[in-house]
């Protein structure tokens, strides 16, 4: 049995790599001991990684193909390294946790030693003004940030005793079994939100667009708390760089020394979420969905079964195409009425709703492919329409959402 640790992570990764060294390096040196990862998409990049760091004890990784993951991977930490850790923050790998004046978490937390849970605000950082990924560290690249009243910093992410709280129902905020959750200036919470946002004390820098490249990969691989995706709109929204602040950057020359422990990492190619390189115009797709967006849809035989509708705004929708990394691998017809989308739907009144289903072959794609449906109309143009990822192995399909760029 390992000694038990004063304060661990919690975390489920999808997609991480190449930012996945930066974050356990840095989250060391503010006094994390221990690491809970649970592996969601990118295993195969991510194994030279973690392997000096599994024969420390210092991360336990759980291969995790569970879709959506974040909530019962929650569920599976507390219950299972309740007694192994006294405190666990459950963040993001685009989340940096650290003191705000302190060098080191514990030391802040001492603070809290009757309270089950602390609730921290995070400030959203955005691009910085970089449209592809930039060599180096997150904390010296993106450095500019929303003001700190923006009303995403509200937010909190959970820092807990594992033994006092109750498997979440929002990977943000944790119902106690006793006592009551509470903010840095020991305010109660009673839910994800703060009042208004404090981080004098404790912080959490969330790196959540980093670069526009990043941005667009974040909203294609879905939501890790219910498989969901943002929306383009969305993501601009939160692409805020107002405040230039350098307060994590104290930590810059430790950090910086401790990856020099492993030369080349920071430079290796990673593997990205799949793009599909087409020029889209959303103007022309009002909305529309895949069928039974649930996960495990059956497969039969190699055939993927996909259906769905559209309704177009201007200039009718002559097919679906689904694409994989540039290349087409079939194109769906879309000649079906939907009666049932009407009767569900009553407000559309003026634009038809066009009905699509056809089939992939499994055969023909990659293991666990990561497929983008477009909808092509008679121009040719396109609007992005949705993605989903397609298993030969288990034979089924793990919906990952619909999106208009």
């Amino acid at each position: 049995m390992s000694v038990k640790a004063v304060l661990s992570i919690c975390a489920i990764m999808k997609y991480e790599a190449p930012y996945l060294l930066e974050w356990l390096e840095f989250h060391k040196l503010v006094g994390v001991q221990r690491f809970y990862l649970y592996e969601n998409g990118d295993g195969h990049d991510i194994a030279e990684i973690v392997q000096p760091y599994l024969e420390s004890g210092e991360v336990i990784l759980h291969d995790w193909p569970v879709a959506p993951g974040q909530l019962p991977a929650y569920k599976h930490c507390l219950q299972t390294y309740s007694q192994d850790s006294e405190w666990i923050a459950f963040i993001d790998l685009d989340e940096f946790l650290f003191p705000t004046v302190e060098s080191d978490l514990k030391d802040t937390l001492d603070e809290f030693a009757s309270t089950p849970g602390v609730g921290v605000n995070w400030l959203m950082f955005g691009t910085s003004g970089h449209g592809v990924r930039p060599a180096g560290l997150q904390i010296e690249n993106f450095t500019k940030r929303a003001e700190t009243d923006f009303a995403e910093n509200r937010h909190i992410k959970s820092i807990v005793r594992p033994d006092r709280v109750l498997p979440p129902a929002d990977p943000h905020f944790f119902s106690c079994k006793d006592g009551v959750t509470v903010t840095e200036n020991h305010l109660p919470l009673s839910s994800a939100l703060t009042d208004s946002v404090s981080v004098g004390k404790l912080r959490i820098n969330h790196y959540f667009t980093r670069s526009r490249e990043d941005m667009h990969q974040k909203m294609l691989r879905g939501r890790a708390d219910n498989g969901t995706s943002r929306n383009w709109e969305f993501m601009e929204y939160t692409d805020r760089n107002e405040v230039e602040d350098l307060t994590i950057q104290r930590f810059l020359p430790q950090l910086k020394q401790a990856i020099e422990a492993y030369p080349g990492v920071m430079d290796k190619s990673f593997t990205v979420v799949p793009e599909v390189e087409v020029i889209c115009d959303s103007s022309l797709l009002w909305t529309g969905y895949l069928d039974y967006p649930q996960v495990n849809r059956p497969v039969y035989g190699s055939m993927l079964f996909v259906s769905g509708w559209v309704i177009a705004k201007r200039n009718p929708v002559i097919a679906i195409r689904a694409a994989l990394q540039n290349r087409v691998v079939a194109e769906i017809p879309v000649n079906l009425s939907r009666p049932d989308v009407l009767k569900t739907y009553q407000f559309i009144t003026n634009s038809p709703v066009l009905g699509f289903r056809g089939t992939l072959n499994l055969n023909q794609l990659p293991d666990q492919s990561i497929v983008h449906l477009e909808a092509v109309f008679a121009d040719q143009s396109c609007a992005f329409y949705g993605y989903f990822k397609a298993s030969k192995t288990t034979k089924s399909l793990a919906y990952l959402g619909s999106s208009l760029l």
